[in-house]
């Protein structure tokens, strides 16, 4: 049996989700996805990259031929003001392929607690590495990122914000004092 399909039983019986409903999360066809959990099909790298991410394992976990670089280079999809960046991507040593940049240079930001209450100036470094892979049941504190246009506000919870107007972008993988 493969590990991804064993990964995918494991969660099944917690959860009891289905083949559809576990591929329209990954944005699969079921029939593709049963393709790759039964062998019939080898899963590409960006699947095997997203589906380790929905099972929190790391790609090799699933494929242990996978090539992992020991770098990796990331679009800044922006600032956290919302001003253009000035450059167009970084590099980074590879943290599990995260999805996407915010650029802070070292400011000092505000974090809104779930409750509301805001943490002032807190410095999260030069960098933070957004996942938008979103956990199907999140078991941790996590920093989420949420966007309204040009605004991006972060949040610290357990749980998936939820904000009338603002657009989950993913949560903080990583941040990145360089």
């Amino acid at each position: 049996m493969s590990r991804l399909k064993e990964l995918f039983l494991a969660h099944q019986e917690k959860t009891q989700i289905s083949i559809t409903k576990m591929s329209t999360d990954l944005g699969w066809a079921p029939a593709a996805l049963g393709l790759y959990l039964t062998q019939k099909r080898k899963i590409p790298r960006q699947a095997t990259i997203k589906v380790a991410r929905f099972f929190g394992v790391d790609p090799r976990e699933i494929d242990p031929d996978l090539e992992m670089g020991d770098f990796l280079t990331l679009k800044i999809a922006g600032t956290l003001s919302g001003d253009l960046a000035q450059k167009e991507s970084v590099t980074f040593p590879n943290p599990n392929n995260p999805n996407a940049a915010i650029y802070l240079n070292d400011a000092q930001i505000d974090i809104e607690g779930f409750d509301g209450k805001i943490r002032n100036g807190v410095k999260l470094g030069k960098f933070i590495l957004i996942d938008s892979t979103l956990p199907e049941s999140p078991e941790k504190m996590r920093i989420w990122l949420l966007t309204r246009g040009k605004k991006r506000r972060l949040i610290e919870s357990i749980e998936l914000p939820k904000i009338q107007g603002w657009v989950l972008k993913g949560w903080v993988s990583l941040v990145v004092f360089k």
